[in-house]
C-alpha cells in the first residue's frame, strides 16, 4: 500500500476526511463528493462506492424526517447521525493513510477494487455489516455520553431515543429494496424477485431491525466498560474479528446471487 492508493484522488480525499462533520447536510455533502471522486480513481472502488452510495441515501432520507418533525429527540437523532459517520470517515481515512488501526473489518471493503469481480451487492451488505455490527455500538456509546444518557436499564430506560432508534429501520425498510433490485446481476434474480413480491423486502428489514437491535445490546455493554479501556478495547477487537469473519463470507464468489 502506498501514499497515493487512491491515485490523483488522493490528497482530495484525505482533505474531505480530516475534519468531521458538524450536520447531518455535511456529513451527506461528503459522501457525495466521495462518490464523485471514486468515478475518477482507475480500477476503483465500486464495492465502497456501492456502499456510499447507499448510505447516502438512506442519511438523505433520515435528514428529511428530522426536518419533518419526525422523531420526537432530534437532538440524539443528529448526534448519533455525526457519530456514526465519523466512525466510517474516519475508517476511510485511517486505510488512506496506512495505518495500523485501522479496523481490519473495514479494510476488507476498502481493499475491494473493480477488478476484483466484487459485485455492488457485496459491497452494500459488507458495508452495511461493518458499520452495524462494529461502529454503531461505539457510536451510540459516544451519543449517550455527549448527551448525559444513561442506557444502563435498557431501551426502557431511554423510552423515547430507543423509539426514535427504531424510526430508522422504516427508512431502511422503504430504501434498500429498491437499492437491492439495481444492484442485481443475474436475470434470475429479478424473476425470483418478482415472483416473491415484498417477501425478500421484508427478509431484509427483518435482517437490518435484528442486527440494530444488536448493537444496541452491545451498546450497553460497552458502556459497563467505559471505565475500564483495557476491556474496552478487548471488545472492540473482538467486534471487529466476528465482523471481519463475516466479511469473508460475504465477499465469496458468488455468494450474492445465492444469498441476496
Amino acid at each position: 500500500m502506498t501514499d497515493l492508493i487512491w491515485g490523483d484522488q488522493h490528497g482530495a480525499i484525505v482533505a474531505l476526511l480530516q475534519d468531521h462533520a458538524t450536520s447531518i447536510e455535511e456529513v451527506i455533502k461528503k459522501m457525495e463528493a466521495l462518490k464523485g471522486m471514486f468515478l475518477f480513481i482507475p480500477d476503483g472502488p465500486g464495492p465502497l462506492a456501492a456502499f456510499n452510495v447507499l448510505y447516502s441515501e438512506i442519511t438523505t432520507k433520515i435528514l428529511a424526517e428530522r426536518e419533518a418533525g419526525g422523531f420526537q429527540d432530534a437532538g440524539f437523532l443528529t448526534a448519533l447521525d455525526l457519530q456514526f459517520a465519523r466512525r466510517y470517515f474516519d475508517a476511510l481515512l485511517s486505510w488512506t493513510m496506512a495505518e495500523e488501526q485501522t479496523p481490519r473489518c473495514w479494510s476488507s471493503l476498502f481493499a475491494k477494487r473493480d477488478s476484483d469481480g466484487i459485485t455492488d451487492m457485496q459491497g452494500m451488505v459488507s458495508g452495511v455489516s461493518n458499520h452495524i455490527h462494529y461502529d454503531l455500538p461505539q457510536a451510540l456509546v459516544a451519543t449517550f455520553t455527549e448527551r448525559g444518557l444513561d442506557p444502563s436499564a435498557g431501551q426502557n430506560g431511554l423510552p423515547v431515543e430507543h423509539q426514535d432508534y427504531d424510526k430508522i429501520n422504516q427508512i431502511f425498510f422503504g430504501s434498500i429494496p429498491e437499492l437491492r433490485r439495481a444492484a442485481y446481476t443475474d436475470h434470475w434474480q429479478v424473476i425470483f424477485d418478482a415472483l416473491s413480491g415484498t417477501l425478500d423486502d421484508h427478509v431484509d428489514s427483518f435482517f437490518v431491525t435484528e442486527a440494530r437491535a444488536i448493537a444496541w445490546r452491545e451498546s450497553i455493554k460497552l458502556w459497563a466498560l467505559r471505565s475500564d479501556r483495557a476491556a474496552r478495547d478487548e471488545y472492540v477487537r473482538e467486534l471487529d474479528t466476528t465482523v471481519t469473519h463475516m466479511d469473508q463470507v460475504i465477499f465469496i464468489r458468488g455468494v450474492d446471487a445465492a444469498v441476496f
